[in-house]
């Protein structure tokens, strides 16, 4: 799980990182609350992934996936 609450800026760079430590196939996986940014933590994702799924969803909290593909 992100480090919500060292800020937007932090979790977006984590999650935009990740894309150079994964290997074709890879994924990320991350548990967001939808009121901790969930949306925009999906937004971001499409944007670095361009894929995101919600895996799950339940009270409130988000499982987001996305693959790396090459």
């Amino acid at each position: 799980n992100p480090p919500i609450r060292a800020g937007k800026d932090v979790v977006h760079g984590i999650l935009a990182g990740s894309k150079q430590h994964l290997n074709s196939g890879g994924s990320i996986v991350a548990v967001i609350q939808k009121k901790q940014g969930a949306p925009s933590a999906i937004k971001k994702l499409n944007e670095v992934f361009e894929n995101c799924q919600t895996l799950n969803k339940k009270k409130g909290y988000f499982i987001l996936q996305s693959e790396m593909i090459k």
